[in-house]
């Protein structure tokens, strides 16, 4: 008996989920878009709080330690 009232609700749950999952992408890609724009990640007073925990992103963006952009991005890549 509960489980076939359960069942109705099911399609509601699951567009829920979805709607949930899709706006938490579609916000999480703008404010990456917009810290990367603003360069709120390398700003010196800012810097700590929005610059990313992945060393390789900048390496592969093209930016270097100082926060410039580099001139050129070298990748030697090892296949075994």
């Amino acid at each position: 008996m509960a489980i076939t009232r359960s069942a109705g609700h099911m399609p509601g749950f699951i567009t829920y989920l979805m709607s949930i999952y899709i706006c938490s992408y579609l916000l999480g890609l703008i404010a990456q878009k917009l810290v990367i724009k603003l360069k709120l990640d390398r700003h010196p007073l800012l810097s700590d709080f929005f610059r990313f925990d992945t060393p390789w992103f900048y390496l592969l963006k093209g930016f270097n330690d100082e926060g410039d952009e580099a001139d050129f991005v070298k990748l030697a890549v090892t296949v075994k």
